[in-house]
């Protein structure tokens, strides 16, 4: 049987793991924020008909990084292009 001050502990440790578990850990963590975006490749040319894969990288207050180009919504703003919903970029015509 646990005495003295190993008990207390022992309690103390066992509230928090019931309380961690049975609040799914709300509060207990928290996601990093995404503070930039950084989409490339910049600066390229590509012919009419030519394909060009594009990227998204993310970067968060706790100073990782994310792959994002499969979660990012791609469109165009040049009527010359194209970007599908995975982020191929096609040239239709010339600028």
């Amino acid at each position: 049987m646990l005495s003295g001050w190993k008990l207390p502990l022992t309690l103390v440790f066992a509230v928090l793991v019931i309380l961690a578990f049975g609040a799914s850990c709300n509060g207990f963590f928290v996601d990093p924020q995404l503070t930039s975006l950084a989409v490339g490749p910049s600066g390229q040319n590509v012919q009419v008909g030519k394909t060009l894969q594009m990227s998204a990288q993310g970067t968060y207050d706790d100073g990782s990084t994310k792959n994002l180009t499969g979660s990012v919504l791609w469109s165009s703003s040049d009527a010359t292009a194209t970007v599908s919903t995975s982020g191929l970029l096609t040239a239709v015509s010339a600028p």
